[in-house]
């Protein structure tokens, strides 16, 4: 019986330890995903971040006559992102020549999977493999889709967490331009 409750106290040490070491450190690591918003938060790191899109193209986060970005993290086994791949092409043509350039950020293993998706879905817009140093900017990617919409000078304007439909995305991408 004492020793089954020593196991335990050590047990729960542990765990409060590790509780404890993951809250402390994990938020020195990057900026709380929240805060971007609440803070409107210029990820001006984005502008000299360098990335390939998935056919190995440099891709700029702004062009000159970007008004709004919009920055979708995304994956090709994730359902709900499956389902909102639609919308983002739909607004890539009704919204790119009034300035709004459309990025997808695949968080894909492979990026075959991602050129695979792209082609055969027919995606418009550029898509680029995350990696840590990219989901850092943006505070950490807990769960997809995540979609962060930035002005032109890469303060972030909003957040969407999961799903968004069409009605929502195109009324956001309205009240931004």
């Amino acid at each position: 019986m004492k020793t089954r409750f020593i196991y335990f106290l050590i047990g729960l040490f542990i765990f409060i330890g590790i509780t404890f070491a993951i809250n402390y450190f994990g938020k020195n690591q990057h900026p709380n995903v929240s805060d971007l918003t609440n803070d409107g938060a210029q990820l001006s790191a984005l502008s000299d971040f360098h990335v390939r899109d998935i056919h190995g193209n440099p891709l700029a986060f702004s062009l000159p006559d970007t008004k709004v970005i919009v920055i979708n993290f995304w994956a090709t086994w994730c359902p709900p992102c499956q389902a909102e791949i639609p919308h983002l092409i739909k607004a890539h043509g009704t919204y790119a020549e009034k300035g709004v350039r459309i990025i997808g950020i695949s968080l894909d293993d492979y990026q075959a999977d991602a050129q695979a998706f792209a082609v055969q879905h027919r995606i418009p817009y550029s898509i680029a493999m995350g990696n840590r140093e990219l989901t850092a900017i943006f505070g950490g990617i807990s769960s997809i889709p995540t979609t962060f919409i930035l002005d032109a000078n890469y303060r972030v304007l909003d957040m969407i967490l999961g799903y968004t439909s069409m009605e929502t995305l195109e009324r956001k991408l309205t009240a931004y331009l």
